[in-house]
């Protein structure tokens, strides 16, 4: 017995529901791969909240960030903002381009002092995704740069160069990769990006008190 011919047309909405369900069980899979992940970081963050703030405001950006607000921390800082960026596994194609641009697992604190930064500079590893944006979009074309490795050291003058490789050590101690590291007058004053520290061997409660360090140490001397 011979089989008729499929129909193309049924054999094309055939094959679109195989892509739409895949598409579907994807989203679900990396929403779920992101959800634990997110939730991990927020395990980790959760005893070094404390030497920062006494409250702390949370919200989900959709599957792929969470936003911590601190509106009232501790000395040095007027204002955090903390953020957990994870990769987008939730939608395949972006998830392979934002991969192939160096996107990974990230935190990122945002401090505001309670003084202006007495320094401008930044320190970026110019392979990662936030490095390659913020060489892009935020550091200023006018100011001096040299390499180490992987980094690229901008700064305003001399004098901030000096700090910046005097304090980049310090930044490293809290854990997972440093691949950004801004100071500057305007707020944020201080922004640091780390990837995944919630998997290393460093505890949130060091990783803040470098934070509040490093904060100490942009301040203006009197």
């Amino acid at each position: 017995m011979t089989l008729p011919p499929l129909d193309p047309s049924t054999i094309a909405i055939g094959l679109a529901m195989i892509v739409a369900l895949g598409i579907f069980v994807w989203f679900f899979v990396g929403m779920q791969m992101n959800l634990t992940r997110g939730n991990a970081a927020l395990r980790w963050l959760k005893d070094g909240l404390s030497l920062l703030t006494e409250k702390t405001s949370l919200r989900w950006l959709g599957s792929s960030v969470i936003q911590l607000t601190m509106t009232s921390p501790r000395a040095p800082f007027k204002h955090i903002d903390i953020l957990v960026m994870m990769e987008p596994r939730d939608v395949v194609p972006l998830w392979v381009l934002t991969y192939r641009q160096g996107r990974r697992d990230t935190l990122i604190l945002r401090g505001h002092l309670r003084r202006a930064a007495r320094h401008e500079f930044d320190i970026v590893d110019r392979h990662s995704w936030s490095g390659k944006d913020a060489l892009a979009h935020h550091t200023p074309d006018a100011w001096p740069r040299s390499e180490s490795g992987s980094y690229t050291f901008a700064a305003e003058n001399q004098s901030a160069a000096g700090v910046a490789r005097e304090l980049m050590p310090l930044a490293q101690r809290m854990g997972g990769r440093l691949v950004r590291f801004s100071a500057r007058r305007t707020v944020p004053n201080v922004e640091i990006h780390i990837v995944a520290p919630w998997r290393g061997n460093v505890s949130s409660k060091d990783a803040a008190q470098v934070f509040k360090d490093i904060g100490e140490a942009l301040l203006p001397r009197s």
